[in-house]
């Protein structure tokens, strides 16, 4: 094979690997307790001040977005708004801090966050395993896949609880660590969650 086709081959191997590593990246407009539509007038003055914070996360400005959670922290506590409210700030904050590269400050604010829900809820509910995800992609990106991997089976226990083991609802659950196993090589393991999801998604709707 000629040099230069090698190099173009080469060069097409780290774009792709360079794109998956991108697809892998969370946006604070769109994850880690962001509120597509505000609760209610309540809750206006954090929720502007969290969406503030989270688009200039988002655009790289980590400094002006970490001012804005925490106001926006703040006055929800005043308020005693919590979920929605000062969770959501949070774990707000335990991205921006993933993304500065302090991943054991992002991994204590997410769990701080947890025990604020845990006290609002059990955590067995759904109103607390909603909030799982993020920090289940948190740990699995800091190197601990073993605390995510017990998330994501967390989640699927308490979401076939309540729906039952043919539900639609469990297919976000399933999809989800079937995908956490593929990340970790475990691809076997992850078709066979992902049989599972094709079985659920053939059968009518609910």
């Amino acid at each position: 094979m000629k040099p230069t086709v090698c190099l173009a081959l080469l060069l097409a191997l780290i774009l792709s690997l360079s794109g998956e590593a991108t697809a892998q990246e969370k946006k604070a407009s769109n994850s880690f307790g962001y509120v597509a539509v505000g609760p209610g007038p309540q809750d206006a003055d954090w929720r502007a001040l969290d969406l503030k914070a989270r688009s200039a996360l988002d655009e790289g400005r980590y400094d002006e977005s970490e001012r804005c959670f925490k106001e926006a922290v703040s006055l929800a506590e005043k308020k005693g708004r919590y979920d929605p409210g000062v969770v959501n700030c949070l774990v707000g904050l335990s991205l921006l801090n993933h993304k500065r590269g302090d991943f054991k400050e992002s991994e204590r604010l997410y769990e701080y966050a947890m025990r604020q829900v845990e006290g609002l809820t059990s955590r067995d509910s759904l109103d607390f395993t909603k909030w799982l995800p993020d920090l289940a992609w948190l740990y699995q990106q800091h190197g601990r896949p073993d605390q995510a991997e017990t998330l994501h089976k967390q989640i699927l226990k308490v979401m076939q609880k309540a729906h039952g083991n043919t539900s639609r609802k469990l297919l976000p659950g399933i999809d989800q660590y079937a995908a956490f196993l593929h990340a970790n090589g475990r691809h076997a393991e992850a078709s066979m969650l992902e049989t599972r999801s094709q079985e659920i998604r053939g059968r009518p709707g609910e």
